[in-house]
């Protein structure tokens, strides 16, 4: 009886330091060229389907592509007789966790097409081509595991003008994103968002700030099948500049741990923001 009694004391305290280390395993030693061990991986966390970014950054040594496959935009504008018409097909972000709390992204359209036509006048100018690129740093403060209720981070980007065809303006921009995510309950969560842009003004040569603010509730109605809806405004510091708001819902499904599909629309709610804006898109972590 002694030694069965010294046996399972002997099992149970292998078995809880084994949990205890893979609790508290420590991955601020990995780096982009040291990856974190697959089975350490963080849960899938992504930047789309909604406008608003996460705190959350992709684990040291591992890649991450967010991308739209097919984006629609329509819009009408009563002011002006103009109707505008525009897709996208491509649209990635690349990820890359440089450690375990920063990551880099270049984010890009690898083929954009707009469509004005002016009702009255019968006539149409279309412009397509590459976009601008964007890079940035994302830099988590605390909860990148998902574990605490709250979590936040650092986004600073600069804008690079590669757009073609008057697609963009030719002027390098930048700014800075604060992302906060909260864990309301185990399958509700809310991101917030607040961002400062400093860019070129559309009827100035000099630069202005851009305030952009947004809020996405999120619920997970199965393991696998998530659901968002976030409220996005944005308002530049340009004399006369008007409200860029929308009413934003989607879908996502995962498919695997590293694969998710989601698909949504964009819903302009001010006159300077485009009418829908429907959208398909994926995620891949590898």
């Amino acid at each position: 009886m002694h030694s069965l009694i010294s046996y399972l004391c002997t099992i149970s305290f292998l078995l809880t330091s084994a949990f205890a280390e893979n609790k508290s395993y420590d991955k601020s030693k990995h780096h982009i060229f040291y990856p974190t061990p697959v089975k350490n991986l963080r849960e899938l966390s992504t930047d789309r389907p909604d406008k608003t970014e996460g705190p959350f950054t992709v684990d040291a040594g591992h890649y991450q592509i967010e991308f739209d496959m097919a984006t629609y935009t329509y819009d009408r504008n009563k002011r002006d007789h103009t109707r505008t018409y525009g897709y996208t097909i491509f649209a990635p972000n690349f990820r890359v966790g440089l450690y375990d709390n920063l990551e880099v992204n270049l984010i890009m359209t690898s083929f954009k097409s707009v469509k004005t036509k002016d009702i009255e006048a019968g006539q149409a100018v279309r412009n397509q081509g590459f976009d601008d690129m964007l890079l940035r740093f994302k830099y988590n403060f605390w909860g990148n595991e998902g574990k605490d209720r709250t979590a936040f981070g650092l986004i600073p980007f600069v804008k690079l003008p590669t757009n073609h065809d008057h697609l963009g303006n030719k002027s390098y921009d930048g700014g800075v994103i604060l992302p906060l995510d909260i864990k309301i309950t185990d399958k509700l969560g809310l991101g917030v968002m607040t961002e400062v842009d400093y860019q070129k003004g559309d009827s100035v040569k000099r630069h202005v700030f851009n305030f952009v603010n947004s809020a996405s509730l999120g619920y997970d109605f199965t393991d696998k099948t998530s659901g968002f809806l976030e409220i996005f405004t944005e308002k530049s510091r340009e004399r006369g500049s008007k409200w860029n708001v929308t009413l934003d819902f989607g879908m996502t499904y995962g498919v695997t741990d590293n694969l998710q599909l989601d698909a949504g629309a964009y819903v302009g709610l001010s006159k300077l923001a485009d009418n829908i804006t429907p959208f398909v898109g994926m995620t891949c972590r590898f």
